[in-house]
């Protein structure tokens, strides 16, 4: 539910059967709602985010566009041959918003405090339309058209809110010259913020909304283009909502090919070095004894042979061994004798 239904609310209310187009309606003290923008995501675009503001009555109109890629990072493996860890997506530090006629480039910055949490800031020049001037000289050369960059500026920030006891919003607030240091320091204390806008559903799972303009405080603004500033607060605060608050892998339409490293050749081939090491740790394996075909013969029959029994050795008979011992002793003698 919005803040004050008194207040200029935009509702944010996407297709039924095109999640990817939002309708955003305008009403104020209690009016009828009626169709002013439309917002489209492309969801065909590999790795990035991408979204444009058009007329809800004539789409030929666009107002301003984003465009942003995530940092994807390759985490390698804990150990050698486990499968590597999924990519990690960092998700853009900032992001550029176009508009158109006139056209102009708004950076949206995100930065991260640690005493007031993270913030996203922007700045607009006060003066967005240059006196005209009657030579065309002057009118196509580069100088007039960077003078917008050296005109004084206003600087937004919007910051998140609430998550514990209430849902979470986003406020967007001028940031007073004080906050930022380029202001002179009062004795009393640093002038307030002033509040701008709000955003109320954030990560809303069917992608409704509510963005709430302060229409009071818009007079302290000292912005000329307050149609650009309309733009670029409904433009940024749904682009911090679906980048930040919503599935990274849906916004930027990340697939398991987008978030894959591709093989490199120097990565397939191996090293000499390796390849010795491998070959000295793995246990050698004998190569594969190739058996050529030969002409296969008819088995022989075969019969049992008897098996040779060993006899024992022949000794002579005692008569016998008395005469050789008589032959040998008489030799011996003779010998002796001689």
């Amino acid at each position: 539910m919005p803040l004050d239904d008194g207040l200029p609310i935009f509702h944010l209310t996407p297709q039924a059967r095109e999640p990817h187009i939002t309708t955003l309606t305008f009403t104020a003290n209690g009016s009828q709602p009626t169709a002013s923008y439309t917002k489209t995501r492309a969801p065909d675009t590999d790795a990035t985010y991408s979204i444009t503001l058009h007329d809800a009555f004539v789409p030929d109109i666009l107002y301003a566009t984003v465009i942003a890629t995530p940092e994807i990072v390759q985490q390698q493996a804990s150990s050698p041959g486990a499968p590597p860890p999924p990519a990690k997506v960092l998700l853009p530090k900032g992001f550029p918003l176009q508009l158109y006629n006139p056209d102009s480039t708004v950076i949206v910055t995100h930065n991260h405090s640690t005493l007031r949490g993270n913030f996203w800031e922007f700045s607009l020049p006060k003066t967005s339309f240059l006196p005209p001037t009657a030579s065309k000289l002057d009118a196509a050369s580069a100088a007039h058209r960077n003078a917008l960059s050296h005109l004084p500026r206003a600087t937004f920030r919007w910051r998140k809110e609430g998550g514990v006891l209430s849902k979470s919003m986003l406020r967007c607030s001028l940031v007073s010259p004080a906050n930022l240091g380029n202001g002179p320091k009062r004795a009393g204390g640093n002038e307030p913020d002033i509040p701008i806008a709000t955003f109320e559903g954030l990560g809303d799972r069917k992608g409704t909304g509510d963005i709430t303009i302060y229409q009071s405080n818009l007079k302290r603004v000292e912005v000329e283009d307050l149609k650009g500033l309309e733009v670029v607060l409904l433009l940024s605060a749904m682009a911090i909502g679906d980048m930040w608050f919503c599935p990274t892998n849906l916004m930027f339409n990340l697939t398991p090919a987008s978030t894959s490293s591709p093989v490199t050749a120097a990565a397939a081939v191996a090293s000499p070095n390796s390849e010795r090491r491998r070959t000295s740790s793995t246990p050698s394996i004998p190569p594969p004894v190739i058996v050529t075909p030969t002409t296969q013969h008819p088995p022989r029959a075969t019969y049992p042979q008897n098996r040779r029994t060993s006899h024992p050795q022949h000794t002579p008979p005692p008569q016998q061994r008395d005469y050789q011992a008589r032959k040998a002793e008489e030799a011996a003698r003779r010998a002796a004798q001689l």
